[in-house]
């Protein structure tokens, strides 16, 4: 039950529907919780610490971030999703405290090679430059979350060719 409520609270943020994927993914984690599945709690945490930063609820993001990231220790993948989780809920509010989250999530995701991961650090930074007015130092960000983006692209046409040939 715990999990279909994770994969509906999912569906339903794919769906725009913060409120129903709210509620859902809040059911979703206190039955993680009361069976001490603290990693799939803390994953469906940050979850709803995206749909918090969405609806403007940084106080809310903070608390599920930062509780989700104790239970991610030792996970650096988690841990990086948590700092640009931490980036984006302080873009409106505290740029210099978004910028030290997302020198580390950029961190992080250049040291496990994520593509994906990394193509959205980039793109926050870009959206804060931007905001700061730092135009040149936003394109430049912008433009590598692109690179990244094309090399994931160019992986999976490369697996299709092999897919292809085999």
């Amino acid at each position: 039950a715990a999990r279909a409520r994770r994969g509906l609270g999912r569906a339903y943020m794919t769906a725009g529907d913060a409120s129903r994927a709210s509620t859902m993914l809040a059911a979703a984690a206190t039955a993680f919780g009361d069976l001490g599945q603290l990693v799939p709690q803390a994953e469906i945490d940050l979850d709803r610490a995206k749909i918090a930063v969405g609806r403007g609820r940084t106080d809310e993001a903070f608390r599920l971030t930062h509780a989700a990231m104790v239970r991610f220790r030792g996970r650096p993948l988690r841990e990086t999703e948590c700092h640009l989780v931490l980036a984006e809920a302080h873009l409106s509010s505290d740029p210099q405290q978004a910028e030290c989250e997302l020198d580390a999530a950029e961190l992080g995701a250049r040291r496990l090679d994520v593509p994906p991961l990394l193509a959205r650090v980039l793109h926050v930074r870009g959206r804060l430059r931007r905001s700061q007015h730092r135009l040149d130092l936003a394109a430049a960000a912008l433009s590598e979350a692109t690179e990244q983006v094309e090399r994931l692209r160019g992986t999976v046409q490369a697996d299709r060719c092999r897919a292809g040939l085999g």
